[in-house]
């Protein structure tokens, strides 16, 4: 989805839904999907809301902060 132009801010929309507690399961996925292809269309609105669930805690920090870190790898 956030490969389409179309699609993207869907896929943002719903990733950001996901993320909203960072106790919710797909807040995990969410992470993953903030540090992958998003990210590429959204940086600055992606790392934010990585940073914000990478001090969170919980499964969620951890997956947070391993996408921070890929992204920060990025040309």
């Amino acid at each position: 989805m956030c490969g389409d132009d179309t699609l993207a801010p869907e896929a943002l929309r719903i990733v950001l839904e996901w993320s909203a507690d960072p106790r919710d399961p797909r807040a995990t996925v969410a992470a993953v999907a903030l540090g992958g292809g998003l990210a590429v269309r959204y940086p600055d609105d992606c790392a934010r809301h990585l940073r914000r669930l990478a001090s969170s805690g919980g499964p969620v920090a951890s997956v947070a902060a391993r996408s921070l870190l890929r992204g920060r790898r990025r040309p």
